[in-house]
């Protein structure tokens, strides 16, 4: 790990004389990545910044963050786990009850998954 730039932690990898590198173990950790996962590069101005560019993921940076604190939360308070109460449950399925739904109608204009 080499010196801080910007506030921030800089970390090198080495470029191969056929221009190839190996994520770095914590780079890899803090982005999810396992192998034959794909590597996207954001470009912002003058900055490059990597992300897990693998299909099957959906890089909100909101919902990752939150689900990076669910999980420290629930590791570190294992306490605060419950099951849902019943009358939660009851006011749920009063509310979808009303609701019609046909999951064999075509999805009209356009969507982002």
């Amino acid at each position: 790990m080499d010196s801080n730039r910007e506030g921030g932690r800089l970390i090198t990898s080495t470029l191969t004389a056929a221009s190839q590198t190996t994520p770095p173990s914590l780079v890899r950790e803090l982005l999810h990545l396992a192998p034959g996962d794909k590597i996207g590069y954001v470009i912002d101005g003058g900055e490059v910044r990597l992300v897990n560019a693998s299909e099957d993921r959906r890089d909100d940076p909101v919902v990752e963050g939150f689900l990076a604190f669910l999980a420290r939360d629930l590791k570190t308070h294992p306490e605060r786990i419950s099951l849902i109460p019943e009358s939660l449950l009851e006011r749920a399925e009063a509310l979808w009850a009303r609701v019609d739904i046909d999951h064999d109608a075509p999805i009209e204009g356009a969507i982002e998954l």
